[in-house]
């Protein structure tokens, strides 16, 4: 690791619209906590996964246990990040190292949400990501600044950037029985997400029955009682889940028939046969 990445700041940020997320996992959250500390001094996060498994390693000084993630834990974390439109991710020019060298590398930048707390706009977006010409800008972490601290319960741009419809526009008479179901069987976070995938995803009549019987059947397999692999209703609904009992029956009908291997003959009723195993 190169001693750039190391070099931390004093104090992690984590702002109100990244807390107050129902849909980020607490080690989430905890990782962009990481990433904004190590955003200081170029305005973006450039360490290695290596960089950002060590920050997010724990030693218990009692036990001595470690307490650790694995690097596909990291991916899911940051792709969790960015998904939420936390943070943006793209390749571009780092700082200079030691001997002037610029390298390219993975550039990580804090997200919209903190943009518009510190400078009142957007100054980077999903549009302009990749765009052909145009200049990657960093909302970066500015100091001295007077950032009044969020409350999720007073009004002001973040709240109304925050509010969500509570129910669908698209057949919502299906999409509560939907919910209900999946509440009450698997699990009940984060309705307002449902709601967005449910109107963007616009599924007929035959398509709901086909997603409420795979959910039937997911909701009796061991790993859902067990509380095992149970996404959120919203990703269950944007990866399409309900394909995968489809794949599973695809997979049983279409299975060759098993292998038999020949072990030799024996005689029955004074007829030899030939004997499989």
């Amino acid at each position: 690791m190169e001693d750039e990445e190391l070099q931390s700041s004093y104090y992690a940020t984590i702002p109100g619209p990244v807390l107050y997320d129902a849909a980020l996992r607490w080690p989430a959250m905890v990782l962009y906590a990481h990433i904004t500390s190590f955003a200081k001094r170029a305005g973006f996060c450039y360490a290695k996964n290596a960089a950002l498994l060590e920050a997010m390693t724990r030693v218990n000084p009692k036990t001595g246990a470690v307490n650790a993630i694995t690097e596909r834990t990291l991916q899911s974390l940051l792709a969790e990040l960015r998904e939420r439109g936390h943070i943006h991710m793209d390749i571009g020019p780092l700082p200079p190292d030691k001997n002037g060298v610029v390298r390219q590398g993975r550039r990580i930048f804090i997200g919209v949400c903190l943009a518009d707390m510190q400078t009142g706009e957007e100054n980077f977006t999903h549009e302009n990501n990749f765009a052909d010409g145009v200049k990657k800008i960093s909302p970066s972490i500015i100091t001295g600044i007077n950032i009044p601290p969020y409350n999720p319960h007073k009004g002001g741009n973040a709240a109304k950037k925050r509010k969500s419809k509570s129910a669908p526009d698209w057949k919502p008479e299906r999409f509560e029985k939907f919910w209900a179901f999946y509440r009450d069987n698997a699990r009940g976070e984060d309705r307002a997400g449902a709601v967005r995938e449910w109107d963007r995803l616009r599924p007929d009549d035959e398509l709901i029955d086909t997603m409420a019987k795979a959910l039937q059947a997911q909701v009796a397999t061991d790993e859902w009682k067990r509380g095992v692999g149970i996404p959120y209703a919203c990703r269950w609904l944007k990866n399409e889940r309900w394909k995968d009992c489809l794949r599973g029956t695809a997979s049983q009908e279409t299975a060759p028939a098993p292998q038999r291997r020949y072990i030799g003959t024996k005689v029955v009723d004074g007829e030899e046969v030939d004997v499989y195993e």
